[in-house]
């Protein structure tokens, strides 16, 4: 779902602000859908995958803190693969592939490159049940 959620926001932001290849404006959108991606990942993972309901409140600040730290290690993985991916992919094809497809493209392989690592992390270090 949080793949899914990147990606309709990253083809939202495009629609409505535009991209070019030539545009350096791919990482600041890219940057926006993860970021939308992650705030529905936190809701998800607190509530559904992993159940970690009933904390108190320093608890709860103590588990955001940790989600919004793996978070962010995932952000910087994800942007920085979407992002050398559309630089690759948009020099290798020089204007015979669809923009939409590129960044479509490039944005799965960046969460190839973040998946298991938040998974992983939400998992064993932020929603863990000792």
């Amino acid at each position: 779902m949080n793949t899914l959620i990147d990606l309709v926001a990253l083809n939202l932001l495009v629609f409505v602000f535009g991209l070019s290849e030539e545009s350096p404006r791919f990482v600041l959108l890219k940057s926006a859908s993860f970021l939308a991606a992650v705030t529905f990942s936190y809701l998800c993972s607190k509530y559904f995958v992993f159940e970690a309901k009933g904390h108190g409140r320093k608890e709860v600040k103590r588990e955001s803190l940790k989600f919004f730290s793996v978070s962010l290690a995932g952000f910087m993985f994800n942007v920085t693969a979407a992002s050398a991916a559309f630089f690759i992919l948009t020099q290798a094809a020089e204007g015979q592939a669809s923009i939409n497809i590129l960044v479509n493209l490039s944005a799965l392989i960046g969460s190839l490159f973040t998946m298991s690592w938040n998974f992983f992390g939400y998992k064993f270090w932020v929603f863990n049940k000792k």
